[in-house]
């Protein structure tokens, strides 16, 4: 007579409730992925408005103005001329 294993009810039943579970986690989990990309579009989409703003208060990007370091000439009044 060959014997033939079976799962005992109770494991069976443990088998069948962790399956249930795994499947609401992973539905769960690929909601939670849909919300994320929702949300890293809207963010990107902020970005660009807040760029937007910026450029508007800023206005265009403009290079740095240009200080001359060359020497500073001193006007003098004429009474105080070299002679």
């Amino acid at each position: 007579m060959q014997v033939v294993p079976t799962t005992p009810p109770s494991l069976k039943k443990q088998l069948e409730a962790a399956q249930e579970a795994n499947s609401q986690l992973q539905q769960e989990n690929g909601n939670l992925q849909a919300q994320v990309q929702a949300q890293q579009i809207q963010i990107t989409q902020l970005q660009q408005q807040i760029t937007q703003l910026q450029q508007q208060i800023n206005g265009p990007a403009q290079q740095p103005a240009r200080t001359s370091v060359g020497r500073r000439r001193v006007l003098r009044l004429p009474s105080e001329s070299e002679d």
